[in-house]
């Protein structure tokens, strides 16, 4: 964290102008390589503090390098970035602090020598799985008691856990500070340190940006929401959520997906934890944000909410928080200037000004707002960067079973989700998937995040009894054959039961007496004390029919019931690029294809980091000419009919042999 205070005594505004008039002036007339340019007003020479606004990171490269500043006579002006770093830094540390245990209390006085600068209070416990409500109070020189905060929530549960309680800066007449845990629901805790920290900056005014949910999936124990930021490459500082859930405690990752080795990946931008609980006397206590530091290379980012086995929250809204960051520079005249962005081949400036920057800090300077970006009217692309293609080789029909066409009304990046019908026909690898317009492959990305199950609601029919007495069966009937579901998940209403599940189909090719296939088994078990009635089932292969048979032995006990069922399945996304709206071709079912080999290196960033377009396949018959017929072969068929009609014209028009 960069701090406000200077490391030494502060140059004066004189210096620093004299520094940067002695830079060489380069007189530049335009700048034809970078494309955005954004105006701000100078009224006075001095030192100016331009505020970025989201729009700028958007234009400009991630690194920022490529930020070019003109004054009204066409200058140069040197410039350096200043941000604030959040956090906390350790003012004294208490290893294994003296407590006393109470009626149903715990307490902790701890003595304080510079009360003024404390800000934060983290405890540090080697206890697991607990909720305890915390308060604090001053105990000031005089003697007398100050509340300073009650009943907040410490707790360490499911992976997630909140230690650390934010009391800001407390009045310098503080002698001591008690804390007080509550014990009377829960046993006491040792506490085995203590933490008092400071900020290493005043706190920083954050800017909240508005985020739209675009996409939402549920998997077991995950909840994935797409977020579209409307800015890219955009500082983020924390994440907010609304949500009207009463009781929880999750654990949230915000993501950005990139191309690593062949394939999407993700990676962590921050994590923290959300809750809202009930603490001992009913009362509820929440924390619905967290602070992380990073940038979004995208307008788009994910949320990964870890649910255990409790259900999904209902997240109302999303929202983020923007870190603010300033342009300083020393302005030599009044009027126009401009910032130049969007060159990513620039190279990052040198400036002497950048060894003046904690001077700067503390140096007075006038504030400057920035206008709206605008297209340089002089951009020319650099000569010799190659376009960046979205063709590849020319499509091949033959040996493709299946084809669907894909809606896709505006240009730019499209993404697709692959259909059920396409999930079931394509080979497990997924190589024989082609996107094709006008003849010609176009380049994809195939989004597939691992490990993470999409669920499909079922159709449920009512337990049906066996010839073996106690055995019962549920009918599942899924919407095609073939599909590569990984897990059955019911949700079952009988709170107290020990059953062996069994997954099965019917197949005519088995052999057997009953010609039932095996897909999984597993043993479900549910006692008083579990209050999620969730059961998942792991499909050990790929079933070949659409019915399938939940099987169970009640023997003598009450019969099973089942209220829901779901199928998880693996999902898919193809990310892809347009010049113009109209038809696609998806095309997939080939077992003879190779698996596209397309130069994704240059594509990805491309794609990953520009605002998508969510498209759907047509309802049609996803049959590219008759299933299993490849197209060269119809092609043959029908010029062998064609062949046959002629000769049967020929032969009606042939004079018929004179009757002997």
């Amino acid at each position: 964290m960069n701090t406000l205070h200077p490391a030494r005594p502060p140059v004066g505004l004189a210096m620093i102008l004299v520094m940067a008039l002695a830079t060489r002036d380069a007189l530049v007339a335009a700048l034809p390589e970078w494309s955005t340019q954004q105006s701000f007003e100078i009224v006075s020479p001095g030192l100016a503090r331009v505020a970025l606004t989201p729009e700028t990171f958007g234009a400009a490269r991630p690194d920022l390098a490529d930020f070019r500043i003109i004054d009204p006579a066409g200058l140069e002006l040197p410039y350096v970035i200043e941000t604030q770093d959040p956090g906390y830094r350790t003012l004294r540390h208490i290893p294994n602090p003296a407590s006393t245990l109470e009626e149903k209390l715990t307490r902790l006085v701890i003595p304080l020598n510079e009360p003024a600068k404390l800000q934060a209070i983290r405890l540090e416990t080697t206890a697991q799985d607990f909720i305890k409500g915390v308060t604090f109070d001053l105990i000031l020189r005089d003697g007398s008691v100050r509340p300073l905060a009650r009943r907040l929530a410490m707790f360490r549960q499911r992976g997630a856990e909140n230690l650390t309680m934010k009391l800001g800066g407390l009045p310098a007449e503080t002698q001591s500070l008690r804390v007080t845990l509550d014990d009377s629901r829960t046993k006491p805790i040792a506490i085995v340190g203590l933490a008092l920290l400071e900020e290493q900056t005043p706190e920083r005014v954050l800017t909240p940006i508005a985020a739209r949910i675009l996409q939402r999936a549920e998997s077991a124990g995950e909840t994935r929401l797409t977020v579209d930021l409307g800015y890219s490459q955009l500082p983020l500082a924390g994440l907010r959520v609304e949500t009207e859930d009463n009781v929880f405690i999750r654990r949230v990752s915000v993501l950005t997906r990139e191309w690593v080795n062949g394939e999407l990946r993700d990676r962590a931008l921050g994590e923290g934890v959300i809750h809202r609980v009930a603490l001992e006397d009913a009362r509820k206590t929440e924390q619905l944000e967290f602070a992380f530091d990073a940038i979004a290379p995208g307008r788009e980012v994910i949320l990964s909410v870890s649910n255990g086995d409790s259900p999904p929250l209902g997240l109302r809204s999303v929202g983020f928080l923007h870190a603010p960051a300033h342009l300083v520079l020393p302005a030599r005249r009044a009027g126009t200037h401009r910032l130049f962005s969007g060159y990513p081949q620039a190279r990052r400036p040198s400036y002497d000004l950048a060894a003046l920057q904690t001077s700067l800090r503390a140096a007075a300077s006038a504030r400057v707002a920035l206008g709206a970006p605008q297209p340089n009217p002089d951009h020319r692309p650099p000569e010799g960067l190659p376009n960046i293609p979205i063709f590849g080789a020319a499509f091949e029909p033959a040996g493709w079973r299946f084809q669907r066409l894909v809606n896709v009304e505006s240009p730019g990046v499209q993404r697709l989700e692959l259909p059920l019908h396409a999930l079931a026909e394509t080979r497990s690898d997924r190589g024989d998937i082609r996107l094709v317009s006008g003849k010609q492959q176009l380049l994809y990305l195939m989004d597939q995040p691992r490990g993470f199950m999409k669920p499909m609601d079922i159709p449920l029919r009512a337990a049906e009894p066996t010839s073996k007495r106690g055995v019962v069966r549920w009918r599942l009937e899924l919407p095609q054959p073939r599909l590569p579901i990984r897990r059955v998940r019911c949700d079952v209403g009988t709170t107290l039961f020990d059953r062996e599940m069994r997954l099965l189909e019917q197949r005519a090719d088995r052999g057997s007496d009953t010609g039932e296939a095996g897909l999984g088994r597993a043993r479900w078990v549910r006692t008083p004390d579990r209050s999620s009635g969730l059961f998942e089932l792991e499909v050990d292969s790929t079933p070949a029919t659409r019915i399938l048979w939940l099987e169970t032995d009640n023997g003598e006990n009450a019969p099973l019931e089942i209220k829901s069922v779901q199928a998880l399945l693996p999902t898919a996304q193809l990310l892809f690029q347009t010049k113009e709206a109209g038809p696609v071709e998806l095309r997939y079912g080939n077992a003879e294809a190779r698996p596209p080999q397309y130069d994704l290196s240059l594509v990805a960033p491309r794609i990953l980091a520009a605002p998508k377009h969510d498209v759907t396949v047509n309802d049609g018959d996803p049959a590219a000419s008759l299933p299993g017929v490849p197209a060269s072969w119809l092609f043959y068929g029908v010029l062998a009919l064609v062949v046959l009609g002629l000769v049967f014209v020929i032969t009606k028009l042939l004079p018929k042999p004179a009757a002997s």
